[in-house]
């Protein structure tokens, strides 16, 4: 369904806010790109003009993308409660879907089926719920929802998509395997969890060393040329190499990679080169190696020549700069390294980097796990074989994504939302709430993946903030996800987009839906966007701007 993708692109925040003169004169209840949002308040009874001008904007879409900015704000979670209910009770829509695990989520949709009451210890078993999402705002929309299946219509359910914390898909994968199988599955699993780091953010620059290099003055542009020598033993997975890095302030960032696969270097030595030519105006640049993978990798230490003059003095190991952990209360680091005194190539010496052997450990319980459910469930029918193979690979995507294998988190959520849309509701339409940069069209997230595989049934609407505040950790990178959370202010700038001030002053602060995509066809704003926005594939169709916008509510 998917190819793998190699690296986690920067977050994307593109400008999608634009001008208007007078609202009241350019956004007509019906016939136009621009329409008053009327409360965000799912229990307040208004005519609901809004809501049928937005489900007529989504027209079919079977799956449609609800992107928040940023998390932790009150008012998008009521408003995204509010929207789900309109899309239920008048377009047929049957599914909530958050960006939660998958294999947690199906434990609060039991509670909406009505086949458990304790919500409020569900909602209190993961962090990411409780702290961040929803809290007050999904607990009132989970008991909306199962006061609806017990009214008697088209049931409505819940789901989640993410796999960043595998203990609750084990739990239900042991409890379906034979009483004698449990013992072995429970002792691959916890191979996996003493990797450490499930959960969070894994540590994606893996060993990165850098040099930071001053270049003397020059009259003209000068050519740079890197050499450096690798070798690595077992290494299945990830890559490693040599990047260079320069700021221009003519031409702006300059980088050059070199980079070797897993296949590429076990075995014998390889040699790596980097040839640029740099503007005069460059004065610094960084050099690095890394090494992002299971394996042993050795390393010379580069060699430099800057314009045919050897400059290899400029290199020593002493001064080498090892990128720490960037959340270091939450991740673990997996690499050791030393200069090399037993190993030299082309002469040279060789720092060594060794990646822990728990990843390996790691793997290799996931590996055996898939073996012992795939025989367990040999014998079982269709629908408990593809439950079970579904729980292992959650699991597999946990431990992939913590160890590099796939450095791409919003391939795992693609394929994890597409398996919900075409395999367990193939019949319903889905709203999907996540962050903004997974649900958006921009390259090699979640979104992009979404609109390939299901074209126009995918639809995206992008919730935007220019004032208030959110619910979040500001003190969680030292600290862990035990550190309080705090109520930050929104930054207009981030969170509401480069033309939101101009929007906020045209509306006298009225919070609005637009369609930016039908508004850069119109006469009306396509010359206000054309500078603006950038291409389609990389916003949203349709916008939900608010103003004063409070945290999420305890």
């Amino acid at each position: 369904m998917f190819r793998s993708i190699s690296s986690l692109l920067a977050w994307i925040l593109p400008g999608l806010f634009v001008p208007v003169a007078t609202l009241a004169e350019t956004a007509p209840r019906t016939g136009s790109e621009l329409v008053l949002l009327e409360t965000v308040d799912p229990e307040v009874e208004t005519r609901g003009h809004d809501l049928d001008r937005l489900a007529a904007w989504l027209g079919d879409a079977r799956v449609v993308g609800l992107g928040e900015n940023p998390h932790g704000v009150d008012d998008f979670h009521r408003l995204a409660h509010r929207i789900f209910r309109h899309l239920v009770e008048h377009e047929g829509f049957g599914v909530f879907a958050l960006e939660i695990e998958q294999a947690h989520a199906r434990r609060l949709d039991d509670y909406v089926l009505g086949r458990r009451d304790d919500l409020e210890a569900l909602l209190a078993q993961r962090w990411w719920v409780e702290k961040v999402f929803y809290d007050r705002a999904l607990a009132d929309l989970l008991r909306w929802m199962r006061r609806h299946n017990e009214s008697g219509g088209p049931p409505v359910r819940f789901a989640g998509y993410d796999m960043k914390q595998p203990a609750f898909a084990f739990e239900e994968l042991r409890d379906e395997l034979d009483v004698e199988l449990r013992e072995s599955a429970t002792g691959f699993f916890r191979e996996i969890e003493a990797l450490g780091g499930l959960g969070v953010f894994p540590n994606l620059s893996g060993f990165t060393g850098e040099w930071s290099l001053d270049l003397p003055p020059s009259a003209g542009n000068r050519r740079l040329e890197v050499e450096t020598w690798a070798r690595g033993v077992g290494m299945s997975h990830g890559s490693k190499g040599l990047f260079l890095q320069a700021i221009s302030p003519s031409a702006g960032r300059i980088t050059r990679d070199a980079a070797l696969s897993a296949a590429e270097i076990t075995g014998g030595q390889t040699r790596l080169t980097l040839d640029v030519e740099l503007p005069a105006d460059v004065t610094q640049l960084s050099l690095r190696l890394y090494h992002r993978g299971n394996g042993t990798v050795w390393m010379t230490v580069p060699r430099l020549r800057l314009d045919g003059e050897a400059r290899d003095e400029e290199i020593d190991l002493a001064a080498l700069q090892v990128w720490p952990l960037l959340f270091p209360a939450l991740q673990v680091d997996d690499y050791n390294y030393q200069l090399d005194p037993h190993l030299r190539i082309e002469g040279l010496e060789t720092l060594r980097i060794d990646c822990s052997q728990a990843v390996d450990r790691g793997l290799r319980a996931v590996a055996m796990l898939r073996k012992l459910t795939a025989m367990a469930s040999a014998s079982a029918g269709e629908s408990e074989r593809a439950h079970q193979q579904q729980r292992v690979r959650l699991i597999e995507q946990a431990v992939f994504w913590r160890t590099l294998v796939e450095t791409n988190r919003d391939v795992f959520l693609a394929e994890n939302l597409l398996r919900l849309a075409e395999e367990r509701f193939p019949e319903q339409r889905i709203l999907v709430l996540a962050h903004r940069s997974h649900t958006e069209r921009i390259r090699n997230r979640m979104g992009q993946f979404l609109a390939e595989s299901l074209g126009t049934d995918y639809l995206t609407v992008t919730l935007g903030a220019v004032s208030g505040e959110h619910h979040y950790w500001s003190s969680f990178r030292d600290q862990g996800f035990d550190a309080p959370l705090e109520r930050l202010p929104i930054d207009p700038a981030r969170h509401g987009g480069p033309m939101a001030d101009l929007l906020r002053e045209a509306s006298d602060g009225r919070d609005l839906l637009f369609h930016v995509w039908e508004a850069r066809e119109s006469d009306t704003w396509r010359d206000r966007l054309q500078k603006q926005l950038p291409p389609k594939e990389l916003g949203p169709e349709i916008l939900i701007l608010l103003g004063g916008v409070v945290g999420i509510e305890e």
